[in-house]
């Protein structure tokens, strides 16, 4: 079962649960317009934090390799799916690969962060499947990631 942060401001928040259970190294993943990037890099500052900010619709393969390299070069013990379906949708392929603490802060209504539903596209086929280490084990809702939903929505 996931934990779910309903907190004003719960990226701070999160970024305490994770360094209670043991976080040192998060790697922020997000779509290319890094919305919101900022004030997760400042939230998550005592973990270290590093932004893939490739995160694409449909999660290409090449995009899961890609944020696979930037995670080992990081070496990130923890993911932050920033965004909506794109950027969770990536945290979860990674997860599939990596063991590594997994949370989302999502920015839309996908709902992807409560499944344990994923998909990868491989050369235009998308490949899906369910497992349970696909779903963000934290969470965040609040006024941080909530602040654009309804424009995006």
């Amino acid at each position: 079962m996931s934990e779910i942060i309903h907190a004003r401001g719960g990226l701070p928040l999160l970024a305490t649960r994770l360094a209670e259970l043991g976080a040192r190294r998060v790697l922020i993943l997000t779509t290319p317009s890094r919305r919101l990037a900022s004030a997760a890099e400042a939230a998550l500052a005592d973990l270290s934090p590093a932004v893939f900010d490739g995160a694409k619709v449909h999660v290409p393969v090449e995009v899961v390799e890609a944020a696979a390299r930037a995670l080992e070069a990081h070496g990130a013990d923890a993911l932050l799916a920033l965004g909506g379906g794109s950027a969770i949708g990536l945290g979860k392929a990674l997860r599939l690969a990596h063991d590594v603490r997994f949370a989302a802060a999502p920015t839309t209504y996908s709902g992807s962060e409560m499944t344990s539903m994923y998909g990868i596209t491989h050369a235009h086929e998308k490949r899906t499947g369910r497992d349970a280490r696909v779903r963000p084990r934290r969470a965040a809702a609040g006024k941080v990631t909530a602040a654009r939903r309804t424009a995006r929505s």
